[in-house]
């Protein structure tokens, strides 16, 4: 997990659970490492990180590094459970039109790539309100005899395939998903081919009952892809009507199934109508191991601040479910994560002891699902403003 304090530390830090008589999962925090807000190499903002077998953790963060233009880092446990910071690539530096900044969660190949996106990268460009940017970059990071190296593996162009990649997943063949979130936003694959890279289109949304701008994907046992769209939808339109990509409605959760020919088919499984059920969601999606979909709306719900949704499939039919609606100025965090026990977790900027932010866990209980806040920021060595 990560935490991020965007006022003024990053804090990376391990949950640690022990069942305690009460039969409640209980909470600490290490921190693992702490970055500066000040210009220093070590990395500002630590995005999602990934965790090898040996219990080495690697992430990127979005600023810092020589460059300030983000780093590729490791984490590695020493004696004394005392966490050093290897500093393995620092992101080049920013132009006027093309900021390499790495967003998202980093995925891993089985022969040790990692690969992710920077939304604002790359020699094409594109515009926002009217100002050209780069339309951004999936990269692909190697451990070579002469140090860590990255290699632009697919620059996007602002035609077809759109712009501003969020994030990746990978299978087990090495190939790569993810999704743009511009205009009405697309998911595409990478599939390696020797030393390069096949670029495929899935699907385009058309900003109607579709859907639009998709926050991220996840892979179901059956190879589906399952996601969620910010906007889109049309339905109480004038309620969540979202200028930035000009589309109406409150957002999707749609499916992606492979098809004949190599072509996908697209279902939308559940369209939010921005009541008690939520608005807009945001950040990744988690599945639990029935195949429900978990998420964040980050408006809506009974206090009109967001809610942790559940869809899931009963008799051949998708529904919604609120599992948890939060409180007033809690301000939920992109997105949630699950473990192999169906337990969901994720974050939010405010709330807690201090109003520094909370992780919350929600468990699997008799009827439904309990939600648990599991730690409270101080937005001090720990961080806070996830």
């Amino acid at each position: 997990m990560t935490v991020t304090a965007r006022l003024r530390v990053t804090a990376i830090f391990i949950a640690i659970t022990c069942l305690c008589g009460n039969g409640f999962a209980q909470y600490t925090q290490t921190v693992l490492h702490t970055f500066k807000v000040s210009k220093d190499a070590d990395g500002v903002n630590s995005n999602p990180l990934f965790a090898d077998p040996s219990g080495r953790l690697y992430g990127t963060s979005t600023r810092g590094g020589a460059n300030q233009s983000g780093l590729f880092f490791a984490l590695t446990l020493a004696p004394g459970h005392v966490w050093h910071e290897t500093q393995l690539y620092s992101f080049p530096a920013a132009s006027s039109t093309s900021t390499p900044e790495p967003v998202g969660a980093i995925v891993r190949d089985a022969a040790g790539n990692f690969y992710g996106v920077s939304p604002y990268e790359g020699t094409n460009n594109c515009y926002q309100l009217g100002y050209p940017i780069s339309c951004g970059v999936v990269w692909q990071i190697s451990n070579t005899s002469s140090g860590w190296k990255r290699t632009i593996i697919y620059s996007f162009t602002g035609g077809a395939d759109q712009q501003t990649p969020q994030s990746l997943i990978i299978d087990a063949s090495g190939n790569l998903y993810g999704v743009t979130n511009s205009e009405w936003g697309t998911v595409f694959e990478l599939s390696p081919s020797g030393s390069s890279w096949t670029y495929k289109l899935l699907y385009t949304f058309t900003g109607g009952a579709d859907g639009a701008a998709p926050t991220a994907i996840a892979m179901d046992g059956s190879g589906n892809l399952l996601g969620a769209t910010n906007t889109g939808g049309y339905v109480n339109a004038n309620v969540c009507y979202n200028e930035a990509v000009y589309s109406n409605g409150c957002g999707v959760v749609f499916e992606l199934s492979p098809a004949s020919g190599g072509t996908w088919t697209e279902s939308t499984l559940y369209s939010f109508l921005g009541g008690n059920d939520g608005a807009q969601p945001i950040g990744t999606i988690a599945l639990d191991p029935s195949g429900n979909i978990f998420g964040i709306a980050d408006d809506g719900g009974v206090n009109s601040e967001g809610t942790l949704f559940e869809v899931s499939k009963s008799s051949g039919s998708w529904t919604e479910t609120v599992s948890y609606a939060f409180p007033a100025q809690v301000a939920p965090s992109s997105g949630v994560t699950s473990d192999t026990a169906g337990n969901i977790f994720g974050g939010t900027k405010f709330g807690g002891t201090l109003n520094s932010g909370t992780l919350f866990e929600l468990s699997p209980s008799s009827g439904g699902h309990t939600y648990n806040t599991i730690y409270s920021f101080t937005e001090s060595f720990d961080g806070g403003r996830k």
